[in-house]
């Protein structure tokens, strides 16, 4: 083991950094200690995910120490994205040591890197997935970053929709962290009186929420419902105007989609607060 972990060649090294998962104790730990610092990625990579797929409590200093390795602290390396990683996406990342890094943090219990996914909330690769796994233990999130982030991601999502001459679905917008995004800001803003609404800081919560659009969606509707009742009617039309060009989209097929019944649904949301079906797809009423 020991002539192998000195090999010249790197991934013979890494090879025999994975087995010392074999073999846990104080051999081990040394020699996970010294890999840590060995000149390849590829094998400090290995390292971080031996420490994380462990749970080796004993060696969290070690780990953070490769979590703000250089290599892959400010873009990922391929086939992963930031966009993908902020969403919580997992892949085979040796070789990207700051990657295995945060995903072995990850592996750990709340109780055990609690201290330390809170020193690293502002990290633009995890901020998301540490500020979802610290809302487990009550605390809450930056709401403001929680608005910028899933705005940049809807950004990207539409520029690549519009160069596919396509409007995907909510589920395509939402996926991993972001769907939890939307939640948790969804769930703040319905607690808040027309009044703090109002309020300055609520408009990009208020825009980023705005990504619902497609009528088969259950968070379109309570949207909706939600902009009607607390009076926002500007933002009411915007979102029944996506859903009108939702269900306009020459690439799908309204019959196979239900768009029909689905539209009806709000409709029934518009004579619930005594407006014409549909009102807003053309002019709001006066005020």
């Amino acid at each position: 083991m020991t002539q192998l972990l000195q090999d010249p060649d790197a991934h013979t090294r890494a090879g025999a950094v994975d087995l010392l998962a074999h073999y846990p104790g104080p051999f081990s730990d040394q020699a996970l200690l010294q890999a840590a610092g060995d000149d390849s990625p590829w094998v400090r990579s290995c390292v971080a995910n031996v420490i994380g797929n462990g749970k080796y409590e004993r060696l969290l200093p070690t780990l953070v120490k490769l979590f703000a390795d250089p290599v892959g602290l400010t873009n990922p390396l391929p086939p992963l994205t930031m966009d993908s990683l902020q969403a919580g996406a997992r892949a085979d990342s040796r070789g990207d040591v700051h990657t295995c890094a945060g995903y072995a943090l990850l592996n750990f219990d709340l109780a055990q890197v609690g201290a330390i996914l809170k020193a690293n909330r502002s990290d633009k690769a995890f901020q998301l997935s540490f500020m979802k796994r610290l809302a487990e233990d009550g605390v809450a999130p930056d709401l403001q970053v929680l608005a910028a982030d899933l705005l940049a991601h809807t950004a990207n999502s539409e520029k690549e929709a519009a160069q596919n001459n396509f409007h995907w679905q909510l589920s395509y917008w939402l996926s991993g962290n972001f769907e939890w995004v939307w939640d948790t800001l969804f769930a703040h803003v319905s607690g808040l009186s027309r009044k703090a609404l109002e309020d300055p800081k609520m408009v990009p919560l208020l825009d980023a929420l705005q990504i619902a659009d497609d009528p088969g969606d259950a968070k379109t509707r309570s949207l909706y419902e939600f902009f009607l009742d607390k009076g926002l009617l500007e933002r009411a039309i915007l979102v029944r105007r996506g859903i009108t060009r939702r269900t306009e989209d020459k690439a799908i097929d309204k019959n196979s989609f239900g768009f029909p019944a689905l539209l009806k649904m709000f409709d029934d949301i518009d004579e619930k607060h005594s407006l014409k079906p549909g009102w807003s797809t053309n002019t709001a009423p006066s005020a």
